[in-house]
Order: C-alpha cells, then structure tokens, then sequence
C-alpha cells in the first residue's frame, strides 16, 4: 500500500476520532458537558492537524482530484462516526442508517478502486469539450 495513503488514512482516522469525542463528550458525561472550553481547547489543535495532513496526503495520492478526496474522506468518516456512537454512546444502528452506512462504505471502495480517469463526463479534455486547449 501507499505510503500517502497510509499516511493519509491514518491522520484521517485519528481526526475522525478526535472529532467524535470533540463534539460528543458532552453528551457522555456532566462533567465534559460543564466545561466546552476545555474540550475545544483540548482537540482543536490535534483534530485541525490530523485533518490538515490527512487532507494533504489523500489529494496527493488521488492525482489531486478534490472530488476524489473528499467523496473517500466523507466515507470514512461516516463509517467512523457510526461506530464510535454504537460502541461509545451505544446508539442503535436501524436500517437507513445501516443502508447509508453502506453507501459510505461503495464510496470508499469506489474511490479507491475505480481509476481516477475513467468515465470523465468532459470527454477527457481539459477545457470540456474533449479537446485540450
């Protein structure tokens, strides 16, 4: 595997997780609910820095494509806030949040698999008309 890729998934995994208890302490426990500023402080440097790197890494691996990156960011993401809250909060997974989950996990595998030039709806071309300039 890709040494961008891991690299990118792994600060992508790790902000995901810091992202998760940023948001959600609050709602675990009293004592993170009385103190926000505590939190913010806490996790917004690490969260900002795993997803500023992972970001990088993922754009450069996926030919620079934005669409690419953020479509399999999107995926995982999803896919780590749901089981975070299942496990963590102990929120139940019904069926259309187990179908979307699904769709998170076809967009991962779709934008790591699929080649990127494949299918272009421009016709290929840099200006949109199948021609470059």
């Amino acid at each position: 595997m890709n040494n961008l890729l891991v690299s990118a998934l792994t600060l992508l995994f790790i902000g995901n997780i810091l992202a998760w208890f940023q948001g959600n302490l609050q709602f675990t426990s009293d004592w993170w609910y009385s103190r926000p500023f505590l939190t913010i402080l806490m996790f917004s440097l690490p969260t900002a820095t795993c997803f500023f790197f992972g970001w990088r890494f993922l754009v450069e691996y996926l030919d620079e494509s934005l669409w690419s990156a953020r479509l399999f960011s999107f995926g995982i993401g999803t896919i780590i806030f749901a089981l975070f809250s299942f496990f963590i909060k102990g929120e139940a997974v019904d069926k259309k949040t187990l179908i979307c989950l699904l769709l998170a996990m076809a967009i991962v595998l779709i934008q790591s698999f699929w080649p990127s030039n494949a299918g272009e709806l421009d016709g290929g071309g840099e200006n949109g008309t199948g021609q470059s300039s």
